[in-house]
């Protein structure tokens, strides 16, 4: 599928992602959910914005998750 075939918004939202390798909050949502809708399965549409939100930064091995256990035992330090 070529990108001269997307709506002039997907257009838009896909040339700011591919040039700065981010897009905020709102248009992450609108364009998952055009990459759903044109037929994307969860794993390409995860490994697509994989590769692009760490393009041009770190190395996709060297990336590391960031850790839920503070979040989870804040305030209840005497629970293990």
């Amino acid at each position: 599928l070529s990108t001269s075939s997307f709506p002039l918004c997907m257009r838009h939202l896909h040339r700011a992602l591919r040039e700065q390798h981010h897009l905020r909050h709102g248009g992450r949502m609108q364009y998952g959910l055009f990459l759903k809708g044109i037929g994307l399965t969860l794993e390409q549409a995860l490994q697509f914005w994989r590769a692009e939100f760490i393009k041009g930064k770190v190395d996709a091995d060297k990336v590391t998750l960031a850790s839920c256990a503070p979040v989870f035992s804040s305030g209840e330090e005497d629970v293990q």
